[in-house]
Protein backbone atom coordinates (compact mmCIF):
# COMPACT_ATOMS: atom_id res chain seq x y z
CA UNK A 1 0.00 0.00 0.00
CA UNK A 2 1.30 3.79 -0.67
CA UNK A 3 0.32 7.32 0.85
CA UNK A 4 1.00 10.48 -1.21
CA UNK A 5 0.75 14.07 -1.45
CA UNK A 6 0.92 16.76 -3.80
CA UNK A 7 1.54 20.33 -3.76
CA UNK A 8 -1.91 21.89 -4.70
CA UNK A 9 -4.44 20.58 -7.33
CA UNK A 10 -5.55 16.94 -8.04
CA UNK A 11 -3.36 14.12 -9.07
CA UNK A 12 -2.38 14.22 -12.34
CA UNK A 13 -3.50 11.09 -14.84
CA UNK A 14 0.13 10.32 -14.63
CA UNK A 15 0.11 9.83 -11.01
CA UNK A 16 -3.16 8.32 -10.74
CA UNK A 17 -2.24 5.36 -12.80
CA UNK A 18 1.24 5.02 -11.45
CA UNK A 19 1.57 5.43 -7.57
CA UNK A 20 5.56 5.32 -7.67
CA UNK A 21 5.05 8.98 -8.89
CA UNK A 22 4.03 10.01 -5.61
CA UNK A 23 6.16 12.61 -3.58
CA UNK A 24 6.06 10.75 -0.54
CA UNK A 25 5.02 7.21 -0.06
CA UNK A 26 4.94 4.24 2.79
CA UNK A 27 5.37 0.54 1.84
CA UNK A 28 5.44 -3.04 3.02
CA UNK A 29 6.60 -6.29 1.28
CA UNK A 30 5.67 -9.70 3.03
CA UNK A 31 5.43 -12.98 1.25
CA UNK A 32 3.96 -16.16 2.18
CA UNK A 33 5.49 -19.38 -0.08
CA UNK A 34 3.81 -23.08 -0.27
CA UNK A 35 3.70 -25.83 -2.83
CA UNK A 36 6.99 -28.07 -4.43
CA UNK A 37 9.21 -24.77 -4.34
CA UNK A 38 9.29 -24.58 -0.54
CA UNK A 39 10.63 -28.14 0.48
CA UNK A 40 14.27 -26.75 -0.29
CA UNK A 41 15.11 -23.78 1.47
CA UNK A 42 18.88 -22.78 1.55
CA UNK A 43 20.21 -20.97 4.21
CA UNK A 44 23.64 -19.40 4.25
CA UNK A 45 25.98 -22.28 6.46
CA UNK A 46 29.14 -20.88 7.17
CA UNK A 47 32.32 -22.57 8.76
CA UNK A 48 34.10 -21.38 11.53
CA UNK A 49 33.77 -17.69 12.18
CA UNK A 50 34.12 -16.02 9.05
CA UNK A 51 32.91 -16.88 5.67
CA UNK A 52 35.55 -18.20 3.08
CA UNK A 53 36.72 -15.47 0.44
CA UNK A 54 34.92 -15.52 -2.60
CA UNK A 55 35.93 -15.35 -6.21
CA UNK A 56 32.37 -15.70 -7.67
CA UNK A 57 28.81 -16.13 -6.35
CA UNK A 58 29.06 -19.61 -3.79
CA UNK A 59 27.17 -22.79 -4.70
CA UNK A 60 25.10 -24.56 -2.17
CA UNK A 61 27.93 -26.90 -1.40
CA UNK A 62 30.17 -24.47 -0.69
CA UNK A 63 28.23 -22.29 1.66
CA UNK A 64 25.02 -23.36 2.06
CA UNK A 65 22.96 -26.21 3.88
CA UNK A 66 19.50 -27.44 2.69
CA UNK A 67 16.65 -27.65 5.54
CA UNK A 68 13.04 -28.29 5.79
CA UNK A 69 11.22 -25.32 6.79
CA UNK A 70 8.54 -27.65 8.45
CA UNK A 71 10.95 -28.27 11.11
CA UNK A 72 10.90 -26.06 13.48
CA UNK A 73 13.96 -28.10 15.15
CA UNK A 74 16.13 -27.60 12.65
CA UNK A 75 19.57 -26.70 13.77
CA UNK A 76 20.37 -25.06 10.30
CA UNK A 77 17.33 -22.99 10.89
CA UNK A 78 17.84 -19.80 11.72
CA UNK A 79 15.99 -17.71 13.99
CA UNK A 80 17.40 -13.87 12.51
CA UNK A 81 15.49 -11.87 10.21
CA UNK A 82 17.08 -10.29 6.82
CA UNK A 83 17.22 -7.09 7.02
CA UNK A 84 17.64 -4.34 4.42
CA UNK A 85 18.83 -0.67 3.70
CA UNK A 86 18.25 0.81 0.85
CA UNK A 87 17.97 4.19 -1.76
CA UNK A 88 16.18 4.82 -4.97
CA UNK A 89 15.59 7.05 -7.72
CA UNK A 90 11.81 7.24 -9.55
CA UNK A 91 11.21 8.38 -13.36
CA UNK A 92 7.53 8.77 -14.65
CA UNK A 93 6.78 10.20 -17.77
CA UNK A 94 3.90 9.73 -20.43
CA UNK A 95 4.46 7.83 -23.61
CA UNK A 96 0.62 8.51 -25.70
CA UNK A 97 -1.72 6.86 -23.69
CA UNK A 98 0.57 4.98 -21.23
CA UNK A 99 1.88 6.35 -18.10
CA UNK A 100 5.25 4.54 -17.77
CA UNK A 101 7.49 4.72 -14.14
CA UNK A 102 11.18 3.92 -13.64
CA UNK A 103 12.40 2.61 -10.41
CA UNK A 104 16.11 1.97 -9.94
CA UNK A 105 16.95 1.27 -6.40
CA UNK A 106 20.20 -0.34 -4.42
CA UNK A 107 19.99 -2.53 -1.49
CA UNK A 108 22.27 -3.74 1.57
CA UNK A 109 21.43 -6.82 2.66
CA UNK A 110 21.87 -8.63 5.90
CA UNK A 111 21.18 -11.73 5.33
CA UNK A 112 20.77 -14.07 8.08
CA UNK A 113 23.22 -17.74 8.18
CA UNK A 114 24.68 -19.96 10.94
CA UNK A 115 27.96 -20.94 11.58
CA UNK A 116 29.00 -24.83 10.93
CA UNK A 117 32.66 -26.38 12.31
CA UNK A 118 34.34 -28.21 9.83
CA UNK A 119 32.13 -31.46 11.05
CA UNK A 120 29.31 -29.00 10.05
CA UNK A 121 27.96 -28.76 13.76
CA UNK A 122 26.20 -25.78 13.93
CA UNK A 123 28.14 -23.27 16.47
CA UNK A 124 26.35 -20.31 16.46
CA UNK A 125 24.41 -17.43 14.07
CA UNK A 126 25.34 -14.80 12.04
CA UNK A 127 24.85 -12.21 9.33
CA UNK A 128 26.55 -12.35 6.00
CA UNK A 129 25.81 -9.31 3.99
CA UNK A 130 25.32 -8.67 0.14
CA UNK A 131 24.50 -5.86 -2.05
CA UNK A 132 21.73 -6.05 -4.74
CA UNK A 133 20.55 -3.50 -7.77
CA UNK A 134 16.90 -3.88 -8.56
CA UNK A 135 15.37 -2.00 -11.88
CA UNK A 136 11.39 -2.17 -12.28
CA UNK A 137 9.66 -0.45 -15.42
CA UNK A 138 5.77 -0.20 -15.03
CA UNK A 139 3.52 0.85 -18.11
CA UNK A 140 -0.62 1.73 -17.35
CA UNK A 141 -2.77 2.68 -19.30
CA UNK A 142 -6.84 3.40 -19.35
CA UNK A 143 -9.32 1.00 -20.24
CA UNK A 144 -12.88 2.24 -19.80
CA UNK A 145 -13.99 5.06 -17.81
CA UNK A 146 -11.31 7.39 -17.75
CA UNK A 147 -11.75 9.89 -15.75
CA UNK A 148 -14.94 8.16 -14.20
CA UNK A 149 -15.79 7.25 -10.10
CA UNK A 150 -15.05 3.68 -11.36
CA UNK A 151 -12.60 3.93 -13.86
CA UNK A 152 -10.43 0.51 -15.13
CA UNK A 153 -6.69 0.53 -15.85
CA UNK A 154 -4.53 -1.99 -16.90
CA UNK A 155 -0.78 -2.73 -16.16
CA UNK A 156 2.34 -4.17 -17.09
CA UNK A 157 5.71 -4.12 -15.13
CA UNK A 158 9.06 -6.02 -15.32
CA UNK A 159 11.90 -6.12 -12.26
CA UNK A 160 15.35 -7.45 -12.80
CA UNK A 161 17.52 -8.51 -9.55
CA UNK A 162 21.23 -8.24 -9.50
CA UNK A 163 23.12 -9.22 -6.71
CA UNK A 164 26.90 -8.91 -5.76
CA UNK A 165 29.76 -8.16 -3.26
CA UNK A 166 29.98 -10.39 0.02
CA UNK A 167 28.14 -13.06 0.29
CA UNK A 168 26.71 -12.76 -3.27
CA UNK A 169 30.32 -12.82 -4.87
CA UNK A 170 30.71 -11.60 -8.51
CA UNK A 171 27.56 -9.58 -9.63
CA UNK A 172 24.82 -11.79 -11.41
CA UNK A 173 21.14 -11.16 -12.37
CA UNK A 174 19.64 -13.68 -10.24
CA UNK A 175 15.93 -13.19 -9.96
CA UNK A 176 13.25 -11.56 -12.41
CA UNK A 177 9.75 -10.31 -11.94
CA UNK A 178 7.18 -9.89 -14.51
CA UNK A 179 3.41 -9.14 -13.83
CA UNK A 180 0.13 -8.31 -15.44
CA UNK A 181 -2.71 -6.40 -13.27
CA UNK A 182 -6.23 -4.79 -13.48
CA UNK A 183 -7.46 -1.92 -11.61
CA UNK A 184 -10.38 0.21 -10.58
CA UNK A 185 -10.75 3.20 -8.69
CA UNK A 186 -12.88 2.53 -5.72
CA UNK A 187 -12.68 5.85 -4.30
CA UNK A 188 -11.01 9.42 -5.28
CA UNK A 189 -7.79 8.25 -3.69
CA UNK A 190 -8.47 4.74 -3.34
CA UNK A 191 -7.51 2.10 -6.03
CA UNK A 192 -7.62 -1.65 -5.97
CA UNK A 193 -5.22 -3.96 -7.94
CA UNK A 194 -5.61 -7.60 -8.97
CA UNK A 195 -2.75 -9.19 -10.82
CA UNK A 196 -0.38 -12.08 -11.93
CA UNK A 197 2.94 -12.10 -11.14
CA UNK A 198 6.05 -14.78 -12.53
CA UNK A 199 8.76 -14.73 -10.35
CA UNK A 200 11.80 -16.59 -11.85
CA UNK A 201 14.82 -17.10 -9.61
CA UNK A 202 18.16 -18.52 -11.02
CA UNK A 203 20.20 -21.35 -9.55
CA UNK A 204 23.45 -22.19 -8.55
CA UNK A 205 24.52 -22.52 -12.08
CA UNK A 206 22.76 -19.42 -12.77
CA UNK A 207 20.11 -20.61 -15.00
CA UNK A 208 16.77 -19.59 -13.94
CA UNK A 209 14.99 -22.51 -13.15
CA UNK A 210 12.43 -21.82 -10.05
CA UNK A 211 9.54 -20.20 -11.01
CA UNK A 212 6.64 -18.90 -8.66
CA UNK A 213 3.74 -18.33 -9.69
CA UNK A 214 1.97 -15.36 -7.23
CA UNK A 215 -1.68 -14.18 -7.38
CA UNK A 216 -1.55 -10.36 -6.18
CA UNK A 217 -3.96 -8.29 -4.46
CA UNK A 218 -3.11 -4.68 -4.19
CA UNK A 219 -4.78 -1.58 -2.49
CA UNK A 220 -3.17 1.99 -3.37
CA UNK A 221 -3.73 5.22 -1.81
CA UNK A 222 -3.04 8.57 -3.14
CA UNK A 223 -4.77 10.53 -0.22
CA UNK A 224 -3.15 13.64 1.00
CA UNK A 225 -0.82 13.24 4.11
CA UNK A 226 -1.56 16.91 4.60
Amino acid sequence: AAASSAQGGSPSRLDALNPEADRHAASDDAQVRGGEDARRVETPALENEEPKPQTGNPSASEMTKDRNPDDANDPLTPRRSEHRAWVSAQLAHDVGPFGVAHRVRAEHRWLPGMRVDDAGTPIGETYVTAERIRYGVRASVPLAGRGSAHALTASVSEELFASFGGYAGDMAVDQNRAAVAIGVRLARALRLELGYMLQSSAGDDGRFTERNHVLQLTAISAARLR
